[in-house]
């Protein structure tokens, strides 16, 4: 068993400014995206890249009948993605 798995991680997690305003995660994973470069002369490339980016989807409220969904997009590999 990993050294990791002793460790609490809730402080950090509180520390998410994500999770400021009252939303809570409900889906948190890397997704295999297809990214391609478009030029409005040319149209898309034939081949993207496939790059893991991070998605993750918060709920303000109940579940089933939430006030605000916000979803985040990220990518290490592009910062400015």
């Amino acid at each position: 068993m990993s050294i990791l798995h002793s460790f609490d991680f809730s402080a950090i997690d509180e520390m998410d400014p994500s999770l400021g305003d009252g939303h809570h995660v409900v889906f948190d994973r890397e997704v295999p995206f297809e990214l391609r470069i478009q030029d409005p002369s040319l149209g898309p490339q034939e081949v993207g890249t496939l790059e893991a980016v991070k998605v993750k989807i918060l709920v303000l409220g109940d579940d089933n009948t939430p006030n605000h969904i916000r979803i985040e997009i990220t990518s290490e590999n592009d910062l400015f993605f």
